[in-house]
């Protein structure tokens, strides 16, 4: 399997369990509580900056192999290997980022879920 059709799985995962993330926020009954509005100014920095980060590493990895057939067999292995790096970089941040969501939908509030939507929706 080559890097490019992992790097597609891998983002049509991320895009399932966003998904399903969004959808379990959509259909959860509010319990009669107002909705609360959430601004852009207020999306929590972390979330943000490990959207950009996650979103920054797979534009990287896109730009570092869309010519590799191109390069010389040494070059073309230094390519894969920092693509590789890359990739299990984004794997780590990925996980954490899930890991932060997934335990808050087990509370009652859940702004940094609302944030990653939101965040997610308008960028």
């Amino acid at each position: 399997m080559s890097l490019r059709a992992r790097l597609l799985a891998v983002g049509g995962v991320v895009a399932c369990v966003l998904g399903v993330i969004a959808w379990y926020v959509a259909s959860r009954p509010r319990g009669g509580v107002a909705p609360v509005a959430i601004e852009t100014s207020s999306v929590p920095a972390p979330i943000a900056q490990q959207l950009d980060d996650i979103v920054g590493n797979f534009r990287r990895i896109i730009v570092l192999t869309e010519n590799d057939d191109s390069l010389d067999e040494a070059l073309r292995g230094r390519v894969l290997t920092v693509g590789r790096m890359l990739f299990e970089q984004n794997m780590v941040r990925v996980n954490a980022l899930s890991g932060t969501l997934a335990s808050e939908l087990s509370g009652s509030a859940f702004p940094q879920t609302e944030a990653f939507l939101d965040r997610l929706e308008n960028n």
